[in-house]
């Protein structure tokens, strides 16, 4: 019965020897599971990341053409209100010129 004893021994180290066995391959598999997933998470906020970084560029060059657009248009404001004065004054000279002309002519 010794060795009766020791066979149930070799089988229960057996099935707990297979146990662990699964036991440590199911722990790998599910390891390499979440390297997976870990990496194509890692992958997407990446691509993420560089698609945030094209957009904050692309809004930087916006922004700066818009400021351009706007010193362009304050520029065209200030010099169209320069030619209204401008012509303003060279319409009252005319004024007086014509005032002036209309007195001779009447004097004569």
């Amino acid at each position: 019965s010794s060795e009766q004893s020791g066979k149930m021994i070799q089988t229960q180290l057996a099935q707990e020897r297979a146990s662990f066995s699964e036991a440590i391959a199911n722990a790998e598999k599910s390891r390499d599971d979440t390297v997976k997933k870990l990496s194509s998470t890692l992958e997407t906020l990446q691509t993420m990341c560089s698609s945030s970084h094209s957009l904050e560029m692309k809004l930087a060059e916006a922004n700066e053409k818009i400021q351009r657009t706007q010193e362009r248009v304050q520029l065209t404001e200030e010099r169209n209100e320069a030619a209204t004065q401008q012509w303003s004054m060279e319409n009252e000279r005319a004024n007086i010129l014509q005032n002036k002309l209309d007195a001779e002519v009447k004097n004569k």
